[in-house]
């Protein structure tokens, strides 16, 4: 098949070329109509486009700024608005002053009115600490606070959550770079393990021992706190506490509680037998004080009040002994149980408790009176220490003697 060539004469090739330039113009004002840019790429005028690009991209600054102004300047009408509000207040609150100063006299109605402009002065400060902790915008607040936005360092955060017994640390009061104040899962309790516990209760006698307390990262630690028992049976025992810096020094089962009967006036024909139970020596809390009387025992255990400072220990258990045999006596002062007469029972100074017995002519009415005094069985002991250790525990007397190190040592 022949191909045939098409010959444009020369008035048909400028024809084209010009059509073919107009094409080109149309394209470029649709493409100037669309973007809105005279110039847009540098074959369109290298300067004139790069001096629009510069230009360009300054607007782009000045649109950013101006947007943060407009930020600003919605913070400070927030803030301006809560001023207003506060304001109003502040004026509402002075009213109330006002009022107050008129009713100052000390009348029933006086004090009721003042009772009553103080509760609304207090409810107008709530509102207005309320009121400036909304005056906020976009987290930054000019009246409460100083309006920056402080944060802790991930270094401090990871310090903070490596503290025994706190968990899961949390920035909730922050007013300066690593000072806040943190929320922790738990309460921040610690306890002595159950290992350590056990060594402590088998090497010195005790039971019931516990170790807690609150731990933070500059008051205590728990690897510090120790107890040491010094001293031999039936001779005093001191215990000694420790904590860091801190030592309490407990003594007890010191064996030195004495009772003793003498009969100062002997039973005869009309004349009534005296005998003196006498209470003595340095009493503990949990000492026993025994009078046998005709064969029925009386006994009393003292107590921590009996002991307490500003008391006379040896007077207290002497009345508690009286009282208990006076509730035994029954009708004619015979005792349950016995064959002999008790006519009454008295305490004198120093801690003497007198029984004197029953008189009848011709016959000589003896009474068989015996009193001993044993060291406490248990002891409690707690301590606490200004780091917020508590340390508690019972000292048996009969486990601590049979302890095989005597109960010495430190634990």
């Amino acid at each position: 098949m022949a191909v045939n060539d098409v010959t444009l004469g020369s008035s048909m090739r400028s024809n084209l070329l010009q059509l073919q330039n107009v094409n080109d113009k149309i394209s470029q004002k649709q493409t100037i109509l669309s973007t809105g840019n005279k110039v847009n790429s540098a074959l369109d005028g290298p300067t004139a486009f790069f001096a629009a690009k510069g230009l360009t991209q300054r607007a782009g600054d000045l649109s950013a700024l101006k947007d943060q102004m407009g930020q600003a300047v919605s913070t400070i009408k927030a803030a301006d608005k809560g001023i207003t509000a506060i304001n109003d207040m502040i004026e509402q609150a002075r009213g109330l002053t006002t009022a107050a100063y008129s009713a100052l006299g000390n009348d029933a109605g006086s004090v009721a009115t003042r009772k009553a402009l103080a509760a609304q002065f207090n409810s107008l400060k709530a509102q207005i600490d309320k009121l400036a902790e909304d005056s906020s915008y976009q987290g930054k607040n000019l009246l409460s606070g100083n309006g920056m936005r402080l944060d802790t360092t991930s270094a401090s955060r990871a310090a903070v959550n490596t503290i025994q017994g706190v968990d899961n640390a949390r920035v909730t009061n922050v007013v300066s770079a690593d000072t806040y104040s943190i929320r922790m899962k738990g309460d921040g309790s610690i306890e002595g393990t159950a290992g350590d516990i056990s060594n402590a209760e088998m090497a010195h006698g005790l039971t019931g021992l516990k170790l807690s307390g609150t731990q933070s990262t500059s008051l205590g630690n728990f690897s510090d706190v120790s107890i040491e028992v010094r001293g031999a049976t039936g001779r005093t025992r001191s215990f000694i506490v420790s904590d860091g810096n801190e030592s309490r020094t407990i003594s007890y089962f010191d064996n030195s509680q004495t009772i003793a009967a003498t009969t100062s006036t002997t039973a005869t024909s009309g004349v009534a037998q005296v005998t003196n139970v006498t209470v003595g020596g340095t009493i503990e809390a949990g000492d026993i004080f025994s009078v046998t009387v005709e064969g029925q025992t009386f006994s009393y255990t003292a107590t921590s009040s009996d002991v307490a400072i500003g008391q006379t220990a040896t007077s207290n258990v002497a009345t508690a002994l009286r009282d208990s045999i006076n509730n035994a006596l029954q009708g004619g002062g015979r005792l349950s149980g016995t064959s002999f007469d008790v006519a009454n029972v008295t305490v004198g100074g120093s801690g003497t408790l007198t029984l004197t017995g029953a008189t009848t002519a011709g016959v000589a009415r003896e009474m068989t009176v015996s009193a001993s005094a044993t060291n406490a069985l248990t002891k409690k002991i707690s301590e606490s220490f200004a780091s917020g250790t508590v340390v508690s525990f019972t000292v048996d007397r009969k486990l601590l003697e049979q302890a095989a190190n005597g109960g010495n040592g430190i634990s």
